[in-house]
C-alpha cells in the first residue's frame, strides 16, 4: 500500500517511530522465561514413598505431574481423561479422549493418550494410576467418570485450573524439598507444562 511519494506504509517515518514506541512500552518477549529441570523433578518423585505408603492428596501431585512431563498434554486435556474410555492392557493404559478440546478441529481430532508402564516403579505412571483409580474407587460417585477427583470431601471431577495448582510446589509440604526450578523466586515448576 502507497501512501505519498511511493513510499509504503510499513517504510513510512511516522509508522517506523510508532512502532520502535511500542516495542519500546511492550517489547515482545518469549512465552515462557522459567526453566525448570525434569531431571530434578523425577528424582524427586523417586524420593518419595511408595504409591501404597502415598495419601491422596501427595499421590494426586504425583499422578498429574508424571501425566504432565509423560504426555506433554494442557490442563484441559489432563482433566478430561475419563475412566470410562480407558483400555486397560498389560503394559499400557490408553486413554481416549471423548470430549472437544480446546484445539480439536473439524476433521482433526486428539489421538488417544497412551501411557506405557515403566521398569522403575517408582516413576511408572500405569502404577501410580492404577493405585490411584483403586484408592478413590470408593470415593467416586458413580455418575461421575473422571480420572482425577479432588482429595477434598465431597470428591468431584477437578477443573482444567484444579490441575493446574496442583503443580504449584506451595500446595503440598513435600514438594518444597523439590527444587527443580533454576530460578528459585518463582513458585511454580510446572506451570510450563501444565498451561
Amino acid at each position: 500500500m502507497k501512501i505519498t511519494d511511493n513510499v509504503s506504509f510499513g517504510d513510512h517515518p511516522l509508522v517506523c517511530r510508532f512502532m520502535k514506541g511500542v516495542f519500546q512500552l511492550k517489547p515482545a518477549l518469549p512465552k515462557y522465561i522459567h526453566i525448570w529441570d525434569v531431571e530434578k523433578v523425577l528424582s524427586h518423585l523417586t524420593t518419595l514413598a511408595p504409591d501404597t505408603s502415598l495419601d491422596p492428596k501427595n499421590l494426586s501431585l504425583k499422578l498429574v505431574t508424571l501425566l504432565a512431563i509423560l504426555t506433554g498434554q494442557r490442563c484441559q486435556t489432563i482433566h478430561k481423561l475419563d475412566l470410562n474410555l480407558l483400555q486397560k492392557l498389560p503394559d499400557r493404559y490408553v486413554f481416549a479422549i471423548g470430549e472437544k478440546l480446546k484445539y480439536t478441529k473439524q476433521g482433526k481430532y486428539q489421538e488417544p493418550i497412551e501411557l506405557v508402564a515403566y521398569q522403575d516403579k517408582r516413576l511408572c505412571v500405569v502404577g501410580t494410576t492404577k493405585h490411584y483409580v483403586s484408592i478413590t474407587g470408593p470415593l467416586r460417585d458413580k455418575s461421575d467418570s473422571k480420572l482425577l477427583i479432588s482429595f477434598r470431601i465431597p470428591p468431584r471431577a477437578v477443573s482444567k485450573n484444579t490441575v493446574a495448582k496442583v503443580g504449584q510446589i506451595d500446595s503440598c509440604q513435600c514438594w518444597h524439598r523439590c527444587d527443580c526450578l533454576r530460578d528459585t523466586q518463582h513458585r511454580s515448576c510446572f506451570d510450563l507444562i501444565l498451561r
